[in-house]
Order: structure tokens, then sequence, then C-alpha cells
């Protein structure tokens, strides 16, 4: 039975990363209710674990697309990109998620893109802008001053600095750093980079890199 004072949620995919997104929107217990898994070539069915219903495309534009809203997880940076495109083009309303839907004061200035999806024990800092479709996934520090950008996934335990910025569709793996900049010379972090688990970024990356280690280095 569905509580109709929440706002519906469909979930797209199936794997490990969307029962995690399932798990803790549910013991969030606020805002939204998920009402239903969905994912590219699926059929009507059920998901396996949570025996919710697994709907095929044609159900989701027939009965779910003007009475829910659509949250992406996949964890690729690429293939999210990808699937909000083809969605946004079928006129889904895309969810934003940020852990139980926190309040935060007005005077940190925090900006968070449609689509995006803020894990729990994740912490802002003041003056953050995270762009659309964006992951960021559980216990995560992000400091002060910090524009993240579309289409960006950091998972668990990784540490962003001050001053810094991360460009679209980079993906931060678990554990990573990035140092702090300068107002006047921010890290940034290139388009479509990749930064392995546990690196250590201690200076800015060109875009489509590929970085390992401590102190990082291009792969």
């Amino acid at each position: 039975m569905t509580d109709r004072t929440k706002k519906k949620m469909v979930l797209y995919g199936t794997s490990g990363q969307a029962l995690y997104v399932y798990e803790e929107i549910t013991q969030a217990d606020r805002g939204y209710e998920v009402v239903a898994f969905m994912d590219l070539g699926s059929e009507d069915g059920f998901e396996q674990h949570t025996q919710l219903p697994l709907i095929s495309l044609e159900t989701w534009k027939r009965d779910y697309v003007d009475t829910s809203d659509l949250l992406l997880c996949p964890g690729t940076p690429s293939i999210r990109r990808k699937v909000a495109e083809e969605f946004s083009a079928l006129g889904a309303r895309f969810a934003q998620h940020s852990d139980g839907d926190r309040e935060e004061p007005p005077w940190k200035a925090i900006e968070i893109g449609v689509g995006t999806y803020v894990g729990p024990n994740t912490m802002l800092g003041n003056c953050v802008k995270i762009g659309e479709h964006t992951q960021l996934m559980i216990n995560i520090s992000i400091g002060h001053d910090v524009t993240i950008g579309d289409y960006v996934t950091i998972a668990p335990g990784a540490i962003v600095s001050g001053y810094v910025e991360i460009e679209d569709d980079v993906f931060v793996g678990a554990g990573a750093i990035i140092s702090n900049g300068t107002p006047d010379k921010p890290i940034v972090i290139g388009r479509g980079s990749m930064l392995t688990a546990g690196t250590v970024v201690i200076r800015s990356v060109p875009p489509q890199s590929r970085i390992l280690g401590v102190p990082g280095r291009p792969l």
C-alpha cells in the first residue's frame, strides 16, 4: 500500500547500487516512497529482493510518467548521461534526494541540481554547487567553495577539500582525497576523468585522465 503523503519515485536500475539507494531512501522515511524499479529491456514483473514492481518502459510511459519522479542509479557517469537524455526526451520528471531531504541553512549557499542524489553522512561545506544527475554516496566530505558538475559520481569515503572544481562526467573512487586549492588557483578535475580508489590528488588533473596512487599520477 502506497503512502499518499509522500511523492512517488521510480528507480532506474536493478544493480546493487540501485538496491542501496532504495534501502537508504526507505530508511530515511522522508519525502519519497519508491514504488517501482525499471531497467532497459526489463519486462513487467517483480524485483527479486524487494518484491516491488519491475516495470517495462511501456508501463512506465502508461502508468508512471505523470505520477512519479525518476531517479537514475547507474554509477557510471556516461551511462547515466545517456539514460537521462533519453528519458528527458520522453518527458520524465526527475527526482532529487538528499539524505532524507535535509534542510541546510540559507547562509551555507548550497545548490543541488535536479536528478542528483546525496547519500547519508555526507557533509557539505559552505558555498557548494552540485550539478544535475550527480551521485554523492555515503560518508563523503565536501569542503567549502566547491563546484561539482553534472553526471559526476563520488564513491563512499571520498574527501573533497576546499576550492575544488570537479567538471562533468568525473568518477571519484572510494576513499580518494582531493587536496585544497586556493581562491585564485582552485584544483580542477577535468571533464571525464577517473580518480581510482584511494588516490590522493594534490594538483589539477587534465580532462579524460586516469589517476592512481599517492600522490596521484596518470595511468
